[in-house]
């Protein structure tokens, strides 16, 4: 289990809450930030991707009849976002860009919705001779069927944000294998 609260700036500060927070990926992005004084205006409170807590159990048990089933749970606490306002940019005047700015503290009091995931895989090997086996397996992803929405689709929002990329749907998933 982990407990976690993570706070300052880098490149990814003012991006919403399911893009990739490291900007350590994108090196240009770094060579640019901070050269322009606005980068700084989204810069405070908590990261993008700050999670509080987030909990991961996996194992695997050995049934009888060559099988084995295996496990895979993670509950996680939402990332946190905020109600943002657009400034258009000043041209040429000042050569501004326009800029989302963070209407309010990004201090977690808005979250995407907590994760709960659990993911079973069930395994049964056969024998065929000498060293071959086959090999079938049935994973099942998201058996709770968990609905939760991981971003919104535009952070300049009046009264409530438009829920968008939610986790994919309970899905069944078929395999087979040869070992030699």
């Amino acid at each position: 289990m982990t407990i976690s609260e993570t706070e300052g700036f880098h490149a990814g500060s003012g991006i919403g809450p399911y893009d990739d927070q490291d900007s350590s990926f994108f090196p240009i992005d770094n060579f640019f930030y901070g050269r322009d004084q606005n980068d700084y205006i989204n810069a405070d409170g908590l990261l993008n991707g700050d999670r509080t807590y987030i909990f991961k159990l996996q194992g695997t048990y050995q049934l009888p009849w060559n099988m084995t089933l295996s496990g895979n749970y993670a509950a996680m606490t939402g990332r946190p976002f905020v109600r943002q306002v657009f400034v258009p940019g000043s041209g040429e005047i000042l050569n501004q860009i326009g800029r989302n700015i963070f209407a309010e503290v990004r201090d977690g009091s808005r979250r995407t919705d907590s994760i709960n995931l659990l993911d079973l895989r069930v395994e049964k090997l056969f024998q065929l001779g000498g060293s071959w086996q086959v090999g079938v397996s049935a994973d099942i992803f998201n058996l709770l069927n968990d609905g939760a929405f991981l971003d919104i689709a535009d952070p300049v929002f009046e009264v409530a944000p438009q829920h968008t990329i939610f986790l994919p749907p309970r899905r069944l998933m078929l395999g087979g294998k040869i070992r030699f």
